[in-house]
C-alpha cells in the first residue's frame, strides 16, 4: 500500500468512526493518537470564523476536523 492510499485510508477509518457517533476525542484516542503516520497532537487554528483541529501527518499533510467531518490539508 503507497503512503497516499494509507493517508486516505486513515481519513476513511475517521469518517467511519465519526459516522457510527463517535465525537473527535474518542476518534483520537481510539485510532489516531497511536497511528504510525500522525506526528505530534492536534492543534486547534480558526478559519476564518470556524474552528478547526488539525493534527500533522508524516508525509506533511494535515488532518483535519472542521464542521463535524475530516479531510487533508
Amino acid at each position: 500500500m503507497s503512503l497516499a492510499d494509507s493517508v486516505n485510508e486513515l481519513v476513511r477509518q475517521c469518517i467511519k468512526e465519526r459516522d457510527a457517533g463517535a465525537d473527535f476525542p474518542t476518534v483520537w484516542n481510539k485510532i489516531m493518537r497511536k497511528h504510525p503516520l500522525v506526528m505530534g497532537l492536534p492543534v486547534q487554528v480558526m478559519i476564518g470564523a470556524e474552528p478547526q483541529l488539525k493534527v500533522r501527518l508524516i508525509n506533511g499533510q494535515f488532518l483535519c476536523f472542521a464542521k463535524g467531518t475530516y479531510s487533508l490539508a
